[in-house]
């Protein structure tokens, strides 16, 4: 029908102007038909569209609760133990820490005490040392230590290895006749 009112348009006839009224009344006529079923359509696209929209909204919605529930599972069985776990060992380095410093404080406090006996030693070996005649023998009078001062007055090489035993070197014959001659 467009055709041909084109066509009367572009080549005119006698009577044009008639048909060109007759087909704009017969566009007239069709167009309520057209627009209904125009209408139609739109409702029906409408109809799709919403369904797209829901279906969009649905997946969306159920997309959503996938997500939070895979950050609550994460929470409860990655961070949540992890979190225990660095609180833990937190603790127990405090505490290794704490105990560290506990035992160095009492490690101080022995090494002050060595360096103090030490010198208490010191001080006693040198007062033995010094004395006239010092020596340590066994119960059966072998001697295993003999201070220089004594290893000198008795004359004695302080290289050579010394060998003697006490009660060869004082004769307890002798000792025991002193004692004797005390005792009357």
């Amino acid at each position: 029908m467009a055709k041909n009112a084109i066509l009367l348009i572009e080549k005119p006839e006698k009577d044009w102007q008639e048909k060109l009224v007759s087909l704009i009344m017969q566009v007239h006529q069709l167009e309520e038909v057209y627009l209904l079923h125009m209408n139609e359509i739109v409702a029906l696209f409408e109809k799709l569209a919403k369904r797209k929209v829901e279906r969009a909204k649905n997946i969306q919605t159920l997309l959503l609760l996938i997500s939070l529930g895979i950050l609550f599972f994460e929470v409860l069985f990655i961070f949540r133990p992890i979190a225990i776990y660095v609180r833990k060992q937190l603790r127990k380095l405090l505490h290794s820490e704490w105990m560290l410093n506990r035992n160095v404080q009492k490690s101080e406090g022995l090494q002050r005490s060595l360096r103090a006996s030490n010198d208490d030693l010191k001080t006693v070996y040198f007062a033995l040392e010094e004395a006239a005649l010092f020596a340590r023998a066994s119960s059966n009078g072998d001697i295993y230590y003999i201070s220089d001062h004594f290893l000198e007055k008795l004359h004695f090489n302080k290289k050579e290895q010394f060998k003697y035993n006490l009660f060869k070197i004082i004769d307890i014959d002798v000792m025991n006749q002193n004692s004797g001659d005390n005792c009357h």
